[in-house]
């Protein structure tokens, strides 16, 4: 039996990632007040009033048949309003210093003067919780690529998902895209849990599509992951029944928890908040029609999914879906573009090598698995079915091909860009021993 203290042993084993994750929190709260402000993070601290509503006047949030479906809490998911309140609340700022969200329709100024702009340390309160949220997901998703494959590759992906430029900037704003990267990386090592602790992968889902709506795509991904015993286990009809009432009640059960909306009315509640959802799509579509800001060559299915994938790898980091207010952030734009790593891993050269390692640790993965069995390879399996789910999902429901929309695949093209690098790595290295 071994002596060796248990801490010393696990800072032995983790210690580059340690250093690594390190570097990377350091620098991320340093840069979190560098960020340019983007007026969704006023709607986001507008609506996380929720959080002291939930904790005092619950039933407050119920929605009524007989009343108008209040169009924040019918269309946006829960969880960024309630960790973006925690993180203002905790700062010291009380729900009064959010009580007025921005007017897309008034001027910059006019916005200043109603009192819709956050003092700086009100917002850096909330983008704090965002950024705390964005690195926790990336510790998570080390702990899956680690037991996926090796500590190395571990820290491959953490390197690759905390040096992403659309990580940066979108994963520290006081908006849903920090809070989303935490919620898909926790559902990623959720779901490599399945076989053990079916509600605990259903837990982890739940965070995720009550982040974002749009990755409801991973609910299936989880059945999957429940029913399928790991190698070599017994897993009966009857024990595969348990699993799947287990993850179904659990993800039923937190999802309504975390939606007071629904908690009177769930079945009209969920159809309710299908068609607001669906209303503010068409909306949103028809004002930018209106103003030319719709990019119509974009909303057929194939282009679609071209926009998400140069939006993945190539475009510059977007510090504003639409330009209403862009000579109002020229300034801080500027600022934060000339801090060395803020655009690391963008253009067509790197984000060119980045596409291509992607597609080559896709590939690999796909060649190991039918080189070593499917059984042999069931967390490459989920994983695969994962990312295509979640790919074919915001091809077809995302209709504003705007950059943060696709921050649910960053998590997964890391993991396979890293997949492609180690297995280049161990190629090279095998060559060199035999020469």
């Amino acid at each position: 039996m071994s002596n060796e203290n248990p801490v010393k042993k696990l800072l032995s084993e983790n210690r580059g990632f340690l250093v690594l994750f390190s570097i990377l929190t350091t620098f991320y709260f340093w840069g979190v007040g560098l960020v340019p402000f983007h007026p969704d993070e006023v709607h986001l601290l507008f609506q996380s009033q929720d959080y002291e509503s939930i904790l005092n006047e619950p039933f407050s949030l119920v929605w009524e048949r007989d009343t108008q479906p209040d169009y924040y809490r019918s269309t946006v998911a829960p969880l960024p309003k309630y960790l973006i309140g925690f993180g203002r609340s905790l700062a010291g700022f009380p729900a009064v210093e959010v009580s007025e969200d921005w007017n897309w329709s008034a001027s910059w100024e006019v916005n200043i003067e109603r009192g819709a702009m956050p003092s700086t340390s009100l917002l850096i309160s909330a983008r704090i919780a965002a950024t705390t949220a964005t690195l926790v997901g990336i510790f998570f998703l080390y702990l899956s690529a680690r037991q996926l494959r090796s500590n190395s590759f571990g820290l491959l992906v953490v390197f690759l998902i905390g040096t992403n430029a659309l990580v940066m900037l979108h994963g520290r704003r006081a908006m849903a895209e920090g809070i989303v990267i935490f919620g898909l990386s926790l559902s990623i090592w959720g779901i490599l849990q399945a076989d053990k602790r079916p509600w605990l992968t259903a837990l982890c889902i739940a965070v995720a599509i009550n982040s974002k709506h749009s990755t409801l795509a991973l609910v299936p991904i989880g059945i999957i992951a429940v029913a399928w015993p790991p190698n070599g286990a017994i897993l009966t009809g009857k024990n595969r029944i348990s699993n799947l009432l287990k993850y179904t009640f659990m993800l039923l059960g937190a999802t309504y928890l975390l939606n007071p909306f629904i908690w009177k009315h769930p079945f009209e509640g969920v159809q309710t908040m299908a068609a607001e959802r669906q209303a503010w799509v068409q909306t949103q579509l028809d004002t930018l029609k209106e103003f030319d800001y719709l990019d119509t060559s974009l909303q057929s299915s194939p282009e679609r999914y071209l926009a998400i994938l140069a939006n993945l790898f190539i475009t510059p980091p977007s510090y504003w879906d639409i330009g209403n207010y862009s000579q109002d952030t020229l300034d801080s734009e500027i600022n934060y573009q000339n801090i060395p790593g803020h655009a690391l891993t963008r253009g067509i050269a790197v984000g060119g090598i980045a596409f291509t390692l992607t597609i080559f640790g896709i590939l690999i993965a796909v060649w190991d698995i039918i080189r070593n069995g499917i059984s042999n390879n069931r967390g490459l399996v989920i994983l695969l079915l994962a990312t295509a789910a979640q790919f074919i999902t915001l091809g077809i429901s995302v209709f504003l091909t705007w950059q943060r929309f696709i921050i649910p695949l960053i998590p997964f093209t890391s993991l396979w860009a890293a997949y492609g690098l180690a297995n280049l790595i161990t190629t090279i290295q095998q060559r060199n021993q035999l020469q």
